[in-house]
């Protein structure tokens, strides 16, 4: 990203190297690799001993050609999931690069000095790494931590703070989309069947029977297609691990009566407990964001990587503001009511069910 000359260029990639050589990542190899709007560039693999874990660094040098700079380097930033920034001398092009990062809620780790830290306003409270790349090699105990937290916690959605995602909440291409369907689903089913005195009817064996909502999990789908899929291998594992008690959801037959709110059907009912594989979440393959991944007007996945690991950032999101927006609501014990994995993820929370909560799957810290 620095726009020095390959000085800066050659001791970041060496640096980063070296960083992840100390992570038991061993000697880089050179490639190719073919960005989500169609340039390919050449770049360096590093494979982990042991899991064998593959990180690629794409050379910014790269990334500078006649005509395509901005969408080389755009393409390149949404297409990472670490963005590493030379702020010396605290230069226009890396801070709008850096802020283009920070938008799409991309991890990104900062270098520089102390008085470059100083200069940037609103990065300022934010950590850097310090080095100096008057040195032969830009090394320091900083940089290092900052490839090692990234190395652990990569995994986990939304933990890369910035500006901007701490003022939103979320990454800003994905607050409208996932945040306003999670506010839809939150409304029209959470709220209302896990409202007091909702209760599960049942009407398939020739009399009506009635047991209270016990709570409600949520299927999450590993990506947003095959939902036929999912539904059929959620119920598949119910069915195995608890052959008579899961209930097929039907409209008039296996229904939840909610008191304010009318009738609503899920998926699935085991034992008073609601499952639910969230068909809205699919909408979410329309985000302008995923759809570039995609070839134009046939949904043809272009970028498997990208398409993949935005859908699971959109998906979480989904999840997520669904399971905040229960912080606020009427439902009684919400942190003893509400779960949301994959179908084996449910089946070990209902076989533990009636055990206490602190013995029992959480999504609440």
């Amino acid at each position: 990203m620095p726009l020095e000359g390959p000085d800066h260029f050659d001791k970041m990639i060496a640096g980063v190297v070296a960083e992840l050589q100390t992570f038991g990542y061993r000697s880089p190899t050179e490639g190719a690799v073919s960005l989500t709007g169609g340039g390919t560039v050449r770049s360096l693999t590093l494979n982990r001993e042991g899991d064998g874990d593959q990180i690629t660094i794409l050379r910014p040098h790269e990334l500078f050609r006649p005509n395509s700079i901005r969408t080389n380097v755009f393409d390149a930033i949404d297409d990472s999931d670490l963005v590493i920034a030379d702020l010396t001398d605290v230069r226009p092009a890396v801070i709008y690069e850096v802020a283009f990062a920070h938008a799409l809620g991309i991890w990104t780790i900062l270098l520089g000095s102390e008085t470059d830290a100083s200069q940037m306003f609103y990065l300022r409270d934010y950590r850097h790494a310090r080095v100096d790349f008057a040195e032969q090699e830009i090394r320091s105990e900083e940089f290092r931590l900052a490839i090692g937290t990234w190395l652990h916690d990569r995994s986990k959605r939304f933990d890369a703070g910035n500006p901007y995602t701490d003022f939103y909440g979320a990454p800003i291409p994905d607050i409208s989309a996932a945040n306003g369907l999670a506010a839809g689903y939150y409304e029209n089913f959470l709220r209302p069947v896990l409202a007091s005195g909702s209760q599960v009817v049942n009407r398939t064996g020739g009399e009506e029977i009635r047991q209270a909502v016990r709570g409600v999990l949520v299927v999450k789908p590993p990506n947003l297609r095959n939902f036929f899929d999912l539904l059929e291998n959620t119920r598949s594992a119910l069915v195995r691990a608890f052959p008579d008690m899961t209930l097929r959801g039907e409209r008039g037959r296996v229904y939840i009566d909610t008191v304010d709110y009318g009738p609503r059907t899920c998926a699935f009912v085991v034992d008073g407990w609601l499952v639910d594989v969230p068909r809205t979440v699919l909408t979410l393959e329309r985000s302008p964001r995923l759809r570039r991944t995609s070839s134009q007007g046939r949904g043809a996945v272009v970028n498997q990587r990208a398409h993949e690991h935005l859908s699971a950032v959109l998906i979480e999101r989904f999840l997520e503001v669904a399971r905040l927006a229960l912080d606020d609501a009427i439902t009684r014990k919400v942190e003893e009511r509400f779960y949301y994995g994959t179908p084996n993820d449910l089946v070990e929370f209902l076989l533990l069910r009636d055990r206490p909560l602190e013995e029992r799957p959480s999504v609440w810290g």
